[in-house]
């Protein structure tokens, strides 16, 4: 039996473009192979959209990501050929939920967020709060010379907030990518995962500080030991984990956003991590371990999560309607990225 990894190309793209942040998660798992002396002709490659629909040779894949309900390509149950392993999941869809046989079969489940755990054990499951698997990445042991401020998919509104100092350093970015939807699927996941691991590496070497709206941009940030703020107009489910380790920042909160935080050491947190993960994946699972993380992630100070009802109403589209959701997100939404913020700026 060989292992599995989730890439991601097409169920990523809307047209000519996609986010890049799930991607991490991938590389993430490439981390937890190489601790586990896996060599790379042991291990499948199964693209995010074939995950129910796959026929080839039986695999133990580890499953990490966003996997909310999609009519055009399901994911739950997952083919009779894949034996899931729950390491780090956000999913609350009914229509993945019911399937208690599924579920039940296939525990414990490693969740990444509080409230996948909570309407996992709303149903019976033997469900953790796991958090992102990315907070595996290691911290860099140097910092940089030179003041070097990534600004990545921030809204303009806290712009004005940033110090004047940390502004001639700021540059913006965003991980909402160009690619070429002609060229065939491995290609493409291959484009994502270049480009993916470009940006990420001029955050390793470059980063003095990192503002960001993104769950994957901060997560990994630090884990990498970068000094990271994150700042977002209202905070949904998916950040319900990520508290524990830094303040999540609202509009209301910008004049009091400590603009100076130190880099994080999450060394032992990290070798619990991967001790309860490898469990998980050798089959091996001991509630004790996975009873550990869970804990520490549950004693925090929960920043009041919600998702906006635009953002729900979104998200209800890309589920059922999702020809519909995608030329929302290119006609309209993409309007409002930090890839046009730059270019306004640029003009």
């Amino acid at each position: 039996m060989k292992w599995g990894r989730i890439t991601f190309a097409t169920s990523l793209c809307y047209k000519n473009f996609c986010n890049i942040g799930d991607v991490m998660q991938t590389f993430a798992v490439d981390l937890i192979y190489k601790e586990m002396q896996i060599d790379s002709d042991q291990i499948v490659d199964i693209p995010a959209d074939e995950i129910s629909t796959y026929n080839g040779e039986t695999v133990l894949l580890p499953m990490a990501g966003n996997f909310q309900y999609s009519r055009k390509h399901p994911v739950f149950p997952t083919s009779k050929n894949i034996i899931p392993i729950f390491l780090s999941v956000y999913c609350t869809s009914g229509q993945y939920l019911k399937h208690a046989d599924f579920w039940k079969k296939y525990g414990p489940i490693g969740c990444r967020d509080e409230n996948t755990m909570a309407a996992m054990r709303q149903k019976g499951y033997d469900a953790y709060l796991l958090g992102c698997i990315t907070t595996l990445f290691p911290k860099r042991s140097f910092h940089p010379d030179k003041p070097h401020v990534f600004l990545i998919d921030v809204q303009p509104r806290v712009i004005e907030y940033i110090p004047k100092k940390l502004m001639e350093s700021a540059e913006y970015i965003t991980h909402d990518i160009l690619i070429d939807r002609s060229l065939p699927k491995n290609q493409i996941t291959e484009q994502i995962q270049r480009k993916t691991k470009e940006i990420y590496a001029r955050y390793y070497n470059e980063a003095t500080l990192v503002v960001t709206s993104r769950l994957h941009a901060a997560a990994p940030c630090i884990a990498m030991g970068i000094p990271t703020i994150v700042v977002k107009n209202g905070f949904d489910e998916r950040f319900g984990w990520l508290d524990k380790f830094v303040p999540l920042y609202t509009p209301d909160e910008y004049d009091k956003i400590n603009w100076n935080p130190k880099p994080l050491d999450l060394t032992e947190h990290k070798e619990r991590l991967m001790h309860a993960v490898i469990k998980l994946l050798n089959r091996q699972a001991d509630t004790r371990d996975l009873e550990i993380t869970h804990s520490f992630y549950m004693d925090r100070t929960r920043k009041n999560l919600h998702t906006p009802v635009l953002t729900s109403c979104f998200i209800w589209l890309a589920q059922y309607f999702p020809a519909l959701a995608e030329f929302i997100q290119k006609k309209i939404l993409k309007a409002f990225s930090t890839t046009a913020l730059s270019d306004k700026k640029e003009t």
